[in-house]
This record gives structure tokens, sequence and C-alpha cells, in this order.
């Protein structure tokens, strides 16, 4: 049964040879950004949770602290 090249592409994802990805602090929540668009455009995209990280844990935060007090 042949491969499809895609398929293979999208196991064989490595996303720990990006230099900018290793020195990334968000790198466990997004594995490298989505391993779909690499596959089509070759391209890496930053996951938008590594430019709002402070805002989404005070979010949180707040939500359930909220959630909590009303018991």
């Amino acid at each position: 049964v042949p491969l499809n090249l895609n398929y293979t592409k999208w196991i064989n994802y490595e996303f720990l040879t990006e230099a900018k990805c290793l020195d990334c602090k968000v790198l466990p929540v997004c594995l490298g950004g989505c391993p779909y668009k690499y596959i089509k455009t070759g391209k890496r995209e930053c996951h938008p949770t590594k430019f709002n990280v402070k805002e989404l844990v005070q979010l949180v935060y707040n939500t359930k602290k909220t959630k909590n007090s009303r018991g």
C-alpha cells in the first residue's frame, strides 16, 4: 500500500530542530505550531498563546476566583 506523502510528513513532524522553538517558553503548549500549516507552507507560525500568556493566566485565575466566590 503506497503511503500518502503528506501523511508521512505528518507522522515525521519534528519541531525540536527549530531553534526559535527550543528557546520558546510556550513550547510545551504549542509543540512547534500546527503540523498541517507547516506541511502545506513549509513555515512555522507561532501560536497566539505566545503573545498573551500573562493575560490568559490572569483570565483563568479571575474566572476561577469568581466561580469559587459564588460558592
